[in-house]
């Protein structure tokens, strides 16, 4: 069994509950089978035949949004994600996946273009005819859709050209298959991704929603020191930087949520606050715990397997913004407003707004 390749995991974390406090899952829950401590007493349990792996377990194993705060403050390189994500990829070698775990990854395969050998050969033909200079990676969001357009009309302003590309209905089918546990077909989307950046030409690589490119980043060597693939903030203020652009005035104030992601990367945190306090008149209200201790908006695979327990962490997230009276809600990810806005009651009573609708 992988996990077995993480038993300095399992014996560091099993008594230690430091992590505890920072898991929307268990703050949620209150269960400590759902914090990181809970979790690697459990597989302990496993990797010593104390106990089988059985439904219970591999329910807990996926209740994890993977939002890798735990790892952030921990005291040293160990990380309970990777063992989770081992123990998943168990999980599925053993034939034990949860139906709902598999009804997703067939569905992210259906509407996923990265899975398309032929659309990846389309669009290779397609990109290297093309004069554009920016390719933005997108999805079929409305919040995507309408950060592709803005940052279109803002780059053609200054003459630049660019042109999108919609990978289907995930944000990050890449990230969201590895997550469940499928390696093997996540590493087939990624290797299409990475034959289709290497078969074109384009001078920056901009990805509106951080996972699949810090995921990129992580897994190829080629990619590692490249300075031409970002995330959409990040290009956002090199253009505030370089270029004239007129940014506009925000006389309120705002409740800033912090977009975690890897939270070992400081750029995360810094980089979206560079750009808000360019904002003349903005006033940022930011929640309890920031930075690498932020709450999770419910991650990537979790709203759909454990759409109740998604539910709570945003509801755990709304009791905190209640008490601000405030009715507008900043974050740098387009996925985060997809998630808040999938809770009827931010849907109804507040504004979740990215970096672009608040400096443009």
């Amino acid at each position: 069994m992988q996990i077995n390749n993480y038993l300095n995991t399992i014996n560091k974390w099993k008594n230690c509950p430091m992590a505890n406090y920072v898991c929307p899952v268990a703050k949620y829950s209150k269960l400590e089978t759902n914090t990181p401590r809970g979790k690697a007493f459990i597989l302990s349990l496993i990797v010593n035949n104390i106990e089988k792996l059985d439904e219970v377990a591999v329910e807990r194993i996926y209740q994890c949004d993977l939002c890798r705060a735990c790892e952030a403050i921990g005291r040293d390189d160990s990380s309970i994600p990777e063992l989770i994500l081992a123990a998943r990829r168990d999980i599925v070698n053993l034939n034990m996946i949860p139906e709902k775990v598999e009804k997703l990854k067939e569905d992210i395969i259906n509407n996923t273009n990265l899975m398309n050998s032929k659309w990846i050969e389309d669009k290779v033909l397609e990109l290297k005819s093309s004069s554009k200079n920016i390719l933005i990676v997108s999805y079929e969001s409305e919040n995507a859709k309408k950060a592709y357009l803005k940052i279109k009309h803002l780059i053609e302003e200054q003459n630049i050209n660019c042109v999108e590309l919609n990978v289907g209905k995930y944000p990050s089918p890449i990230s969201m298959l590895n997550e469940l546990g499928y390696f093997e077909i996540s590493q087939k989307a990624l290797k299409n991704l990475v034959y289709l950046f290497q078969k074109i030409e384009i001078e920056k690589i901009v990805f509106l929603a951080p996972y699949d490119l810090e995921f990129l980043i992580r897994n190829e060597k080629k990619f590692k020191e490249s300075n031409n693939l970002i995330h959409a903030f990040e290009l956002l203020k090199e253009l505030i930087g370089t270029a004239r652009i007129n940014i506009k005035e925000q006389k309120e104030e705002m409740i800033y949520f912090d977009a975690g992601c890897y939270r070992d990367s400081a750029k995360f945190y810094d980089n979206p606050r560079d750009i808000l306090k360019m904002v003349p008149g903005l006033k940022l209200r930011e929640m309890i715990w920031t930075g690498k201790e932020s709450i999770s908006c419910g991650g990537l695979t979790l709203p759909h397997i454990y759409p109740e327990i998604f539910n709570g962490i945003i509801n755990v997230i709304l009791e905190e913004i209640k008490n601000y009276n405030l009715n507008k809600i900043i974050t740098p990810c387009p996925h985060c407003i997809d998630n808040f806005n999938a809770n009827s009651d931010i849907k109804e009573k507040y504004k979740v707004l990215d970096l672009w609708d608040v400096a443009l």
